[in-house]
């Protein structure tokens, strides 16, 4: 398929979208693509508030999960209303990090010993802001996790390692990797209590008892969740990316500011201690001269593939609650073990998974705002047999008044640089940062 959105034209081939974004006016505002969409939102929603989030304008259930349909135009009409009655937004405070002031400016080698050590500190730095230095005297948060999946658990893990909280909650639709999850918390925390089970995120937050939730669930549950947590009255860290497209994601930073919540979104590199101190000793202190270009790459060969036959769902698993609001594919597996990230169904590919980490890298490190345009082509050209359905192959450019951060990924094949498979290149006409 090829289609360009401003003009609405499909044409053979791959596939090719250009999306122009321009900022609304007033405090907080967002990037639309045209001024009519508020009165559409309303019209086909017919919502009340943002609390009525499951329910029509007759108090009817919209869908189990609040969306309904077989693709994203109801999420995104559902996550427009969210935006459109949202409070004013609140200021938000930034606290940042002073790098550490030992640098080489002719090296970036980091001793293994002080890397873990900084680590550490930004870590309680960044989940624990100015309060970081009081959290021994501080009465231990009480804490949630959605997702007890690989990464949900290691964000849970690191964080009892670097702040005083107790796990009350854990939340998973598939009944054995929550046990398994609730056996580790009750060995790992202070307390050695065993946090309480739950099989719908829904049901944990109805408590209203938690203080900080951890979002380890798939891309496509992100914003949900998320909003159902501040709404819950948690501070919330979630997993990257923020959600499936702009909307939601506006729909998040709306609900966040609405009911004064702190959100951090697990992107890591803004706390990445070398990263910081290159940001601060070379690109601040201008040893590259003026920028030119941004390249930003992933090579690795992480594209899931096959046909695995459909079989019965595994009684351990609710595969409808883990679905949510997304398509109800037929059941061919365990979608959690990776295999979700292969289909466009719950996520954006190669592009939401590892695109994001080096953009937001590098918008952070020299100070970008949004691209003023971006222009996307790809296609699955190489490894078209399985049932993935994300690209193999991929370009994206970000543009910018003064340069380009050009994207690109390939699941096949070498990379150009073997040292880099995965990386972020900064251009400046005295040097290059790699």
């Amino acid at each position: 398929m090829r289609a360009d959105r401003r003009a609405g034209r499909p044409a053979g081939g791959g596939w090719r979208r250009t999306t122009r974004l321009r900022r609304t006016a007033g405090r907080g505002g967002g990037w639309v693509e045209d001024p009519g969409r508020e009165a559409r939102g309303r019209e086909l929603l017919g919502f009340q508030s943002g609390s009525d989030a499951f329910a029509g304008a007759n108090g009817a259930e919209r869908g189990r999960f609040g969306v309904e349909g077989p693709d994203r135009a109801n999420r995104r009409n559902f996550f427009q209303f969210l935006i459109f009655t949202s409070l004013p937004p609140h200021r938000w405070l930034m606290k940042t990090l002073p790098p550490p002031s030992r640098f080489a400016p002719a090296s970036f080698n980091i001793s293994r010993r002080r890397f873990l050590h900084t680590t550490a500190a930004s870590i309680a730095f960044s989940v624990l802001g100015a309060n970081a230095l009081d959290v021994l005297n501080q009465k231990p948060k009480r804490a949630g996790l959605i997702g007890t999946g690989w990464y949900g658990k290691s964000d849970l893990w690191r964080l009892i390692q670097v702040a005083p909280v107790e796990v009350v909650s854990l939340c998973d639709p598939d009944q054995r990797m929550l046990a398994g999850a609730v056996e580790i918390a009750s060995q790992r925390q202070k307390s050695r209590k065993a946090p309480r089970a739950y099989s719908d995120y829904r049901e944990m937050l109805k408590e209203k008892d938690l203080d900080l939730v951890l979002i380890g669930s798939p891309d496509h549950w992100h914003a949900l969740q998320m909003i159902a947590a501040v709404e819950a009255g948690a501070d919330v860290y979630v997993q990257k990316p923020i959600s499936l497209d702009v909307m939601e994601g506006e729909a998040m930073v709306a609900a966040a500011r609405k009911h004064g919540r702190v959100v951090q979104v697990g992107t890591q590199r803004k706390s990445t201690p070398h990263l910081i101190e290159a940001k601060k000793q070379v690109i601040e202190a201008g040893l590259l001269g003026k920028i030119g270009h941004v390249d930003l790459c992933c090579y690795f060969h992480m594209r899931a593939n096959g046909n695995p036959p459909v079989e019965p769902v595994p009684d351990f698993l609710d595969y409808e609650m883990w679905t949510g609001p997304a398509p109800l594919r037929p059941y061919d597996g365990l979608p959690h073990k990776r295999w979700w990230r292969t289909f466009t169904e719950y996520g954006n590919g190669i592009v939401g998974d590892m695109c994001v980490h080096m953009f937001d890298t590098a918008r952070w490190m020299l100070n970008l705002g949004w691209p003023k345009r971006i222009t996307s082509a790809g296609g699955i050209y190489v490894q078209k047999e399985g049932k993935s359905n994300i690209s193999d192959t991929q370009t994206a450019t970000f543009e910018y008044d003064n340069f380009n951060c050009v994207w690109q990924h390939r699941t096949w094949g070498t990379p150009p640089d073997p040292d880099y498979p995965w990386a972020l290149f900064i251009y400046g006409e005295k040097g290059t940062l790699k």
